[in-house]
């Protein structure tokens, strides 16, 4: 037997979107993410996390250099730099 599921309005909206129109930005993506996983709502708190993550990124591309990774070439999607 089929049940009838409430749905309010913007849920609903969320639902109709197609998947790559809830990727179109993936700064709220990566933001929504930290913060539900994190459960934080406050800024200062997010951006910390957000930190760690990059530390963290960083240890795992580059484990000689760790955190020291230039946080720049992560951003600009270069990547770190090689060692000699």
């Amino acid at each position: 037997m089929a049940q009838a599921v409430e749905s309010n309005d913007e849920s609903g909206l969320l639902m109709r979107s197609a998947l790559q129109d809830l990727l179109a930005n993936p700064s709220l993506m990566l933001i929504g993410l930290i913060a539900h996983i994190s459960g934080y709502t406050l800024q200062d708190d997010i951006a910390e996390t957000g930190r760690r993550l990059v530390g963290l990124g960083g240890d795992i591309l580059n484990p000689q250099g760790g955190q020291h990774v230039d946080q720049a070439c992560i951003m600009s999607g270069t990547g770190p730099p090689d060692s000699p």
